[in-house]
């Protein structure tokens, strides 16, 4: 079906429909107004182009060209809260801080987590030493840490210990060394012979 565009003859007469107008066809006053018409053949529905509009979308008028009127950025974030300042656009990571930044690189907010100075106890382990000290054996320089295990063995160190500067561990036990065959001896389980051999 073919579809015929009329358009108002005079360019000086005030813009007006047309007194008729058959089914589908189409119809463009002087100001620019598009009418198409209706089973009736009535011209009933209108199209007029807007180029400037109010901050609703009503045409205020339809001579300016390129001049539309745009919409004022929002102050309210989807929940409601009053936007003050960016929003953030990366996290990263300085020493123990997380930063969240805005799109520009500047720092919004940070986090500073503390790092852990105390951990709890090993797997194996039936608990952690009391940080008053291990109460056993050597008692030189000042307990660190230490764990125990549910029979009654432990392990702990200590700070300047023998000397300053210095850290040891203890053991309630032995230790042994090459792949776990030979026993590490102590100053309990030798005496020196004047000849540089060790009895054991």
């Amino acid at each position: 079906m073919a579809i015929k565009n009329k358009r108002q003859s005079s360019t000086t007469a005030s813009p007006a429909a047309p007194a008729s107008l058959n089914y589908g066809e189409i119809a463009i006053a002087n100001d620019g107004t598009i009418y198409a018409g209706d089973k009736s053949n009535k011209a009933t529905s209108k199209v007029s182009f807007a180029d400037t509009c109010d901050l609703a979308g009503n045409a205020v008028n339809a001579s300016a060209a390129d001049s539309a009127v745009s919409a004022t950025k929002a102050s309210q974030d989807a929940s409601g809260n009053t936007i003050t300042t960016s929003y953030g656009s990366s996290i990263d990571v300085s020493g123990n801080t997380i930063r969240l930044k805005s799109k520009s690189g500047a720092v919004l907010s940070t986090v500073t987590v503390p790092y852990a100075t105390r951990m709890g106890y090993p797997d194996g382990f039936n608990g952690a030493q009391p940080s008053s000290g291990d109460g056993w054996g050597n008692q030189t320089g000042t307990f660190i840490t230490g764990w125990s295990t549910a029979g009654g063995g432990a392990i702990s160190f200590r700070n300047n210990n023998p000397s300053s500067g210095k850290v040891s561990m203890k053991i309630d036990g032995v230790i042994y060394q090459n792949e776990g065959t030979n026993k590490v001896v102590d100053s309990s389980s030798f005496s020196y012979n004047g000849n540089l051999y060790i009895n054991v």
